[in-house]
């Protein structure tokens, strides 16, 4: 398995798997709220936005769900909710 450590405050990421702590990306991204305003500003001016399609968002969710249910211990099933907003 591959290991990697995210600082979230700093925005940097670690390869922990090579013990040596190696920094592979360092630079945070962007919150929500710092985006907003850009992503309103492009939709009222030309109708389109960086942000991706309904089923590309919904692929990457189901993924990330899927990887995280074991960790809440949850049954997979349509009826079952994750405690991640």
């Amino acid at each position: 398995d591959h290991v990697l450590t995210i600082d979230e405050a700093t925005g940097r990421v670690f390869d922990d798997v090579s013990y040596s702590h190696c920094v592979i990306d360092d630079g945070r991204p962007p919150f929500q709220s710092e985006m907003t305003a850009d992503i309103v500003k492009s939709l009222l001016q030309s109708g389109a936005c960086d942000l991706p399609t309904y089923a590309q968002s919904r692929l990457l969710h189901e993924k990330m769900i899927e990887a995280m249910l074991p960790c809440f211990d949850l049954p997979v099933t349509p009826e079952s909710a994750c405690p991640v907003t």
